[in-house]
């Protein structure tokens, strides 16, 4: 059951060694794809920590919507049908946070996929690929060793990642990561309307848990790193890089599971993603915040709420395109 496999951490505050990042292009993909999806058939690994990294956002919709959370989603879509996705980040973990392993890689793999993408054709607020720029990706190689992103939606499709209620998909503020993975599963324009597009998610993505959507009910604010800074996860790999990203989001979700163990109800939290769906009201009365008054403490940081890699435009980079 999802809900059992989201509530599962780690018994353990055993810091995680730096494990290997495999990077995916066109010619990788098929071999690649094809061992994720034997391990997702084990059943043994049901997270799926996911991230995708975006060229910003370029285009605001006018006129009149019923609610914030339904401008949200039309800046969304008009943003995602315009533009091309960059990088996703894919990690697998079972129920204890471990990661696939291999004998090269005995602290585990996190998959980078990376996207056709070329700065002369494709659409792309400038500061945003500045910043994409700065953390590492070669937009050279993009374009020529690139990512079809519809062949990598039709094996995406068949991977056992997609429509398999057993596994649970860990992501934070991802209402565009969703978008654009929607966008390569379907080869087509994302749905009219917020409830269409629920509607697609639940079927393509039947279980996920946007950690964004709950951080108020735990009193905490702030982007992932922040996040992470006050949790005292360390990130593998540099920022603003879709696999570092996807992992850094299952370190965090373990470590707020663990800390928040007689809290968190995460059958509350299931298919909400932040900033699309009222955020649920929980009373945090007499929960394990107030039973280890340290972590209360810890998470009193985050009212700063600083340097956040989230923008308060849903951009998912720390300035809003312009």
């Amino acid at each position: 059951m999802a809900g059992d496999a989201a509530r599962a951490a780690p018994q353990t505050g055993k810091e995680r060694p730096p494990p290997r990042f495999i990077e995916v292009f066109h010619d990788n993909l098929e071999r690649e794809l094809d061992v994720i999806s034997s391990l997702v058939a084990l059943g043994k690994y049901k997270l799926v920590a996911m991230d995708a990294e975006f060229p910003g956002v370029v285009v605001r919709p006018l006129g009149n919507f019923d609610s914030p959370e339904d401008f949200q989603y039309q800046t969304i879509r008009c943003n995602v049908d315009l533009l091309k996705v960059i990088q996703i980040g894919i990690c697998l973990a079972d129920t204890e946070g471990s990661l696939p392993t291999t004998e090269e890689a005995p602290a585990g793999n996190v998959w980078q996929f990376n996207f056709e993408f070329s700065l002369a054709r494709d659409i792309y607020a400038q500061s945003s690929v500045e910043m994409l720029q700065e953390a590492g990706i070669k937009f050279d190689v993009l374009q020529e060793r690139g990512i079809d992103p519809i062949y990598f939606g039709e094996l995406l499709i068949t991977s056992g990642l997609v429509m398999n209620p057993d596994v649970t998909w860990i992501t934070f503020h991802s209402g565009y990561d969703f978008g654009y993975l929607v966008k390569t599963c379907t080869a087509d324009l994302m749905p009219a309307t917020r409830q269409a597009f629920y509607e697609l998610l639940s079927i393509l993505f039947p279980n996920f848990l946007d950690i964004k959507s709950f951080m108020p009910s735990l009193q905490l604010h702030g982007g992932l790193n922040k996040l992470a800074e006050t949790l005292r996860v360390r990130r593998h790999g540099p920022a603003h890089q879709a696999a570092s990203d996807a992992l850094l989001t299952l370190d965090v979700f373990n470590r707020l599971a663990r800390v928040h163990a007689n809290f968190i109800a995460f059958d509350q939290f299931l298919n909400k993603l932040y900033g699309l769906s009222f955020p649920t009201s929980v009373d945090v009365t007499n929960t394990s915040m107030q039973a280890q008054p340290q972590n209360a403490l810890e998470m009193n940081a985050l009212l700063e709420d600083t340097d956040r890699i989230r923008s308060e435009d849903g951009s998912g980079f720390a300035k809003p395109a312009v």
